[in-house]
């Protein structure tokens, strides 16, 4: 309910603009993407794996589980309701991407986020997004060097 609106200015945008729901940008988390990892790996390799942990949970809520549920044909709504919307393998793969409180377990489930990001990409993005290949090669050898140390 609008209590002031003497002009009928925001009820005249109101009535003109369309109510949906707001999906994400698939170029926005491309561009995103591997510099969000980069970043994950930095704190790994310094050793914050608590900055780490908590970064993986913002992967999954601004990432994957909008995309698994854009796939699972479900609105974008975060991880919200995942247990019971996915399907179950998508379900599984999401649940590869929780790490333990260790380096290596922080690795893995890293790991298992960027192919997981990668398969998302492959089955929901169509040829307007440009993929930053250049910028994947070089963070992707990075992971392995923070992999090596």
């Amino acid at each position: 309910m609008i209590l002031l609106d003497k002009e009928q200015r925001l009820q005249s945008v109101i009535d003109k603009t369309p109510a949906v729901f707001p999906y994400p940008g698939y170029q926005w988390i491309e561009d995103r993407f591997w510099t969000w990892v980069h970043y994950a790996l930095l704190k790994i390799g310094r050793g914050e794996y608590m900055e780490a942990y908590d970064f993986s949970g913002f992967l999954r809520m601004t990432v994957f589980g909008p995309l698994l549920h854009i796939k699972n044909g479900n609105l974008p709504q975060g991880v919200r309701k995942v247990e019971t919307e996915l399907q179950p393998d998508d379900f599984r793969a999401l649940q590869s991407t929780l790490p333990a409180y260790d380096k290596a377990s922080l690795l893995a489930g890293l790991r298992n986020a960027v192919e997981l990001y990668r398969h998302l990409r492959t089955v929901l993005f169509d040829s307007s997004v440009e993929l930053k290949t250049e910028t994947e090669k070089r963070v992707m050898q990075y992971f392995e060097e923070i992999e090596k140390s």
